[in-house]
């Protein structure tokens, strides 16, 4: 007996007589006829592969409980919708806070072309 440390004596990996007897081996469960699982054993698998897509598909959302928040905010979406969505509502707030800092913070040349537009009482 042989423990899994000692190499076995009459297993060569050089040996020619060993590499023939293993490619004979080889050969011969090449050329063996596949056995065919029974239709027990695929039924089985067949309901086990089922199951296994059951449970990771996708279930259907419920509907969202009409909350006060919802019924709230339903208009202000389809308001926001007609406009162009989100982009444009996007748009429409940096043009505005762009608006706002320039009226809040004029540089030099608004302020010269508002005295040549309006004259220079407007305050």
């Amino acid at each position: 007996m042989t423990t899994m440390t000692e190499p076995e004596k009459d297993l060569e990996p050089d040996d020619p007589a060993v590499l023939d007897r293993i490619e004979a081996m080889l050969d011969a469960a090449a050329r063996a006829p596949r056995p065919m699982p029974g239709a027990d054993l695929m039924a089985r698998i067949a309901a086990d592969a089922e199951a296994e897509a059951a449970w990771r598909r996708p279930r259907a959302a419920a509907a969202p409980p009409a909350r006060w928040l919802v019924r709230l905010l339903g208009p202000l979406r389809d308001a926001v919708a007609q406009l162009g969505g989100a982009p444009v509502l996007a748009s429409l707030a940096v043009a505005g806070f762009g608006g706002l800092m320039l009226g809040a913070f004029p540089p030099e040349a608004v302020l010269v072309l508002e005295d040549v537009v309006f004259g220079a009482d407007m305050t």
